[in-house]
């Protein structure tokens, strides 16, 4: 009788074991992570107000385009099989069931959501020829995006090393554009910033343009 009991206790924990990963793969970290990052943007969407200074505060400032564009979503599915991870239908349907309610969330405050004017604050003709060239290399030479504002946040800022020796400079510069390609209704604001890194002497190299970021906003 006893052997009876151990038995059926070993094939208790063994039909546990096997549940608990049944769940786990059902449900695997990765997928779990960018469920709760979803959310944690459908949550920031939906407390916006207009006047507010930021709607992309949390590291997940991608997952706001992935709601509004279907083809970015495929993107970035194909970018995560490609990274190694099995993306199986169960996972893109509860990728896509949250990412559809934060589309939802979005068509209520995006519209009110607009670059600050501080983001445009300092004038640059060449350095904005450079970070427009470097978004028309990025979206493609065809693409004819219509240009709201260009500009830079700030005069060059100076990075230092531990010691107090300058590394490079650089300006972080904004521009809010539409896309006419774009699968979704809403705008952009790109964020390029320009580069020169330390020549020695107190000299700086040509300007390197860096694309940064690109945020999902309302239009004009």
């Amino acid at each position: 009788m006893r052997s009876n009991y151990l038995q059926i206790f070993v094939l208790f924990v063994v039909s546990a074991i096997g549940y608990q990963a049944g769940l786990a793969q059902d449900n695997p970290a990765w997928l779990d992570y960018h469920l709760e990052n979803i959310g944690k943007m459908r949550a920031q969407v939906e407390t916006y107000t207009s006047g507010k200074t930021s709607l992309h505060e949390t590291a997940a400032k991608p997952y706001l385009l992935f709601a509004v564009s279907k083809r970015e979503r495929e993107n970035w599915f194909k970018e995560l099989s490609r990274s190694g991870i099995s993306v199986q239908a169960a996972h893109r349907m509860k990728l896509n069931a949250a990412l559809e309610a934060l589309t939802a969330s979005a068509a209520n405050k995006l519209p009110m959501y607009k670059p600050a004017p501080q983001n445009f604050a300092v004038r640059n003709p060449a350095g904005e020829k450079l970070i427009l060239q470097k978004l028309k290399e990025r979206l493609g030479s065809n693409v004819m995006l219509t240009i709201y504002k260009s500009g830079f946040q700030s005069n060059w800022q100076i990075y230092k090393d531990s010691i107090g020796l300058p590394q490079y400079r650089f300006m972080r510069g904004y521009i809010y554009a539409k896309n006419p390609v774009d699968d979704h209704p809403y705008c952009h604001l790109y964020y390029i910033s320009a580069n020169q890194d330390y020549a020695g002497g107190g000299t700086y190299a040509s300007s390197v343009a860096r694309f940064e970021d690109d945020l999902v906003v309302g239009c004009p």
